[in-house]
């Protein structure tokens, strides 16, 4: 049963507002009901495993960028890992959007906004550290790093893949030099 409740963030397509039923969630993940409550106790159970789940996809997709490398061949190697989180989180993100008030995805999202202002702040120490307002820099490229942006771009301006990350590439080049 584990295997099967994350995939159930799918249920949430783009522009869906409403939240997934334990009977839907039950029915994607290929399961009877009762054993999806004998797996989980209730929707805040199901929504910290996915979480979890998320979380650890999220990691194996980012590889150590040498800061000793030009700020351009860091900013490229972010990108590249940064947009493949994005695409490979969608659909969490889009169940998060959809399940807003749930304790456990409000306490994922903040864990990830915290691990991501982290590894930006390894993978861009040099120029960080040369800055005026180096707390100020950081927000701004947390915040043009974020799914909210990436999902601008993706869903409401339907950008390819390509072009957000070039959009992403200049974005970061210009708050970093």
């Amino acid at each position: 049963m584990r295997e099967h409740l994350p995939p159930t963030v799918r249920l949430v397509q783009p522009r869906e507002t409403r939240r997934p039923t334990a009977k839907e969630i039950a029915a994607e993940a290929g399961v009877s009901l009762r054993t999806l409550w004998v797996a989980v106790d209730d929707m805040e159970g199901l929504f910290m495993r996915t979480v979890s789940h998320w979380v650890r996809v999220n990691r194996r997709l980012a590889r150590p960028i040498d800061i000793d490398l030009p700020v351009g061949e860091r900013i490229a190697s972010y990108v590249d890992q940064r947009a493949k989180q994005l695409g490979d989180i969608a659909p969490a993100a889009r169940a998060a959007a959809a399940a807003a008030g749930s304790p456990a995805l409000a306490s994922g999202r903040a864990d990830h906004l915290r691990n991501e202002r982290d590894r930006l702040s390894q993978v861009f120490a040099p120029e960080l550290a040369g800055a005026d307002r180096s707390d100020l820099l950081l927000d701004a490229l947390l915040a043009a790093t974020s799914w909210n942006c990436w999902a601008i771009l993706r869903d409401d301006q339907r950008l390819s893949v390509a072009e957000s990350k070039e959009i992403l590439r200049r974005t970061l080049r210009g708050l970093l030099t």
